[in-house]
């Protein structure tokens, strides 16, 4: 019933004609044997002196072919469509669900093995446990229409057949689960062959892949991953072919067995020739209608396993209060309330440690607060925290006075603009690239996109490109590649698009030059005035336009001041600085 209401939801039309096409062609080939028997007794009967008439049931038949083959045309035809449409919302569905599912879900591998079972062709499943478990019924009522027939002439083929196709009909259940396991076990490996596919053909990857010579590493695990899954798949291949066939051999000789003993009768004038036709035309049509039925059933035991996992997946819960909304709503603001309020705050990954252990922390409106810390000392896991992706084990979150782990997600995400430290290169036109940051604002806006790229510095660079703000960016639908502190501006760009009350720039320069950093760092007190900024980086001739530093290690404050004062404190924020210094690094580092 799942299976019909999606497909029913997804085009009643297709939906008819996927349910009425089998119905119709399963009774015909009975129709058509029976056919066949009036027009062999008819010319019987005519060559014998009667005056049957033959082109009646010429007629007939061509009328009865002709309604089978346009069954199995329509059939075909209402497939296609169909598998179509439901890609289209199950796709979207998936689309929509998986952006409802908290972010945890998607460090987990085993997630991603099931999201990639999902993601295939996830409207073909339900439309053929649909249709397949028509053919079966239709298939069914083929066999027995037919013996029904076969019963009339010679009933001693049902009591052949029957004991033989019932335990073959149960392997092959068997078989089509057995096929679905081997699927599963091998979605790790599809992935991994997906994985060295992108290492060997993403543009991003090729020159660190082939200045390694790693190519022929790659190639080999792909092939001894595409290895694995084809001796596999070829196990179930081979029990399927070897049961087949030994059903077939079977079932053929129990048929001719029981043509021979028809036959045997026509002689005796027991039966007519007419008997004798209808009899081997009905016999073939079961045993297809036979193989029909196997095929169906273990075709639909796999795509049920498969539906299973889909149907699984639409049933992970979303986090409680993160149902987006159409029109995100806050709080008006407050007079003289911090935009963020960190309190207590303690998380840990599983398996892990505390990354943070009741840390602690309020931006107040207009203030800039820089972060610092050694790598692992928990700055982008606060950021994640705070845009709600984490939610805190223990103390609480508030932005603009909005509970992350209660408020929805676009309600806190409307209060932030961000720029990640893996920020976004996007396949979008540059003024797109621009326009995403605020894109329900923006996207129709040109003039508007104009004068944030204007802000940001950005101007001269979109002016060069070939088609100006209309140039599509990013190799794999685009001409133009950018540098990656070409793409680190844009994301600039995007956090300054958005009128958020607070922004977050997570290491916002460590991919630009000198020259292009400068030019940001000119526009900083200008892009940033009015709004709170939580600034974190090693770079410290950045954290020295923030009003306040906040030092953590081991996911607590250790130290917190002015640059001058963090300085004098003569700290882990002045040996953090020192190293730097010393290194010649010009106030650069890595990223956190």
């Amino acid at each position: 019933m799942y299976c019909l209401r999606q497909s029913w939801a997804a085009s009643r039309f297709e939906t008819i004609g996927s349910v009425g096409a089998p119905l119709l062609q399963s009774v015909l080939p009975a129709a058509l044997a029976l056919t066949l028997r009036g027009l062999v007794n008819a010319v019987s009967d005519r060559t014998d002196g009667g005056d049957a008439s033959i082109s009646t049931w010429v007629f007939l038949s061509l009328t009865l072919s002709a309604l089978l083959a346009t069954t199995a045309a329509l059939q075909a035809y209402f497939a296609e469509r169909t598998v179509e449409t439901l890609d289209h919302r199950l796709g979207v569905g998936v689309l929509e669900h998986a952006s409802k599912l908290d972010f945890s879900y998607f460090e987990d591998p085993a997630f991603h093995d099931t999201l990639s079972l999902v993601r295939e062709s996830p409207g073909k499943h339900v439309h053929d446990v649909l249709t397949k478990g028509l053919r079966g019924v239709a298939s069914l009522v083929t066999i027995v229409s037919l013996l029904v027939v076969l019963a009339g002439i010679e009933a001693r083929l049902i009591l052949y057949l029957v004991p033989l196709s019932v335990p073959f009909m149960v392997h092959r259940w068997w078989l089509g689960r057995m096929r679905y396991v081997a699927q599963f076990e091998q979605s790790r490996s599809r992935r991994w062959v997906q994985y060295f596919s992108n290492q060997l053909m993403n543009g991003a990857t090729v020159p660190e892949t082939r200045a390694l010579d790693a190519s022929a590493l790659f190639v080999d695990r792909a092939d001894s991953r595409l290895g694995e899954i084809r001796e596999a798949n070829a196990r179930v291949y081979r029990r399927q072919f070897a049961s087949s066939m030994v059903f077939n051999i079977l079932a053929l000789a129990l048929v001719h067995l029981a043509l021979l003993q028809a036959a045997d009768r026509a002689g005796t004038g027991d039966l007519t020739i007419g008997d004798v036709a209808t009899f081997a035309t009905a016999a073939v049509g079961m045993r297809s209608a036979l193989d029909m039925l196997f095929n169906s059933v273990s075709s639909l035991r796999w795509h049920m396993a498969n539906l299973d996992h889909l149907r699984a997946f639409f049933a992970l819960p979303v986090a409680v209060g993160r149902s987006p909304a159409a029109v995100p709503r806050s709080p008006p603001p407050s007079a003289g309330r911090p935009v963020l309020v960190v309190d207590d705050v303690t998380f840990a990954y599983p398996a892990g440690g505390p990354i943070l252990d009741g840390f602690s922390l309020e931006v107040a409106a207009g203030e800039t607060v820089g972060i610092v810390g050694r790598n692992g000392s928990g700055k982008t896991t606060l950021v994640k925290l705070i845009t709600g992706l984490y939610l805190p084990q223990q103390g609480s979150i508030t932005v603009e006075g909005l509970d992350t782990s209660e408020a929805e997600v676009d309600e806190i995400c409307r209060n932030l603009s961000i720029v990640f430290q893996t920020f976004g290169q996007y396949n979008a036109t540059a003024g797109e690239n621009i326009a995403l940051g605020d894109w329900r604002r923006l996207l129709d806006d040109r003039t508007a996109v104009e004068a944030v790229a204007e802000r940001a510095g950005l101007s001269d660079l979109i002016k060069d490109l070939p088609d100006g703000y209309d140039t599509l960016l990013g190799r794999q639908f685009g001409d133009v590649s950018l540098s990656g502190g070409q793409w680190q501006r844009f994301a600039i760009a995007r956090a300054f698009a958005k009128d958020a009350s607070l922004m977050i720039l997570d290491e916002p320069t460590a991919a630009l030059d000198p020259e292009a950093e400068f030019a940001v760092f000119r526009r900083f007190t200008e892009l940033a005035e009015g709004r709170s900024t939580l600034l974190i980086s090693h770079r410290f001739s950045t954290l020295a336009l923030a009003d306040r530093i906040v030092v953590l290690d081991e996911g607590r404050v250790i130290e917190e001041g002015t640059h001058e004062e963090l300085l004098h404190l003569d700290g882990t924020y002045a040996d953090l600085h020192g190293l730097f210094r010393g290194s010649g690094a010009g106030g650069s580092g890595a990223s956190s």
